[in-house]
């Protein structure tokens, strides 16, 4: 019995390719997509924390998670801050924020409440 099920198993690996030597490339590949996960819904928590009263979010210093916390603020305009902070713009006013492609009067608005 013990061997027919083992002669089965062999049979399945060397149909799908699978082999011992293989095992430690699956466990490295594991713990890879292990730790990515982990790390996305860190994130997500991150990013979906609300603003507690109060606070505020320097968009000359945040990263992109931290603002896309901001009312108003998705993660692609975030992700435009962020561009516009790297070209070199400053903000040194509310308004500053005009600038930024994905903000317009309103969400300055909300952003300024």
């Amino acid at each position: 019995m013990l061997l027919v099920i083992s002669l089965a198993r062999y049979g399945g690996d060397v149909f799908t390719g699978f082999s011992a030597r293989d095992a430690g490339t699956h466990i490295t590949i594991l713990d890879s997509l292990r730790v990515q996960t982990r790390a996305a819904i860190s994130e997500e928590a991150r990013r979906t924390r609300s603003l507690e009263r109060g606070e505020m979010i320097d968009p000359n210093m945040a990263d992109a998670t931290e603002l896309d916390r901001l009312p108003g603020v998705g993660p692609a305009t975030a992700s435009e801050i962020v561009s516009a902070r790297a070209a070199g713009l400053v903000f040194r006013r509310p308004d500053d924020l005009l600038a930024v492609r994905g903000i317009g009067p309103a969400t300055l608005e909300r952003l300024v409440e």
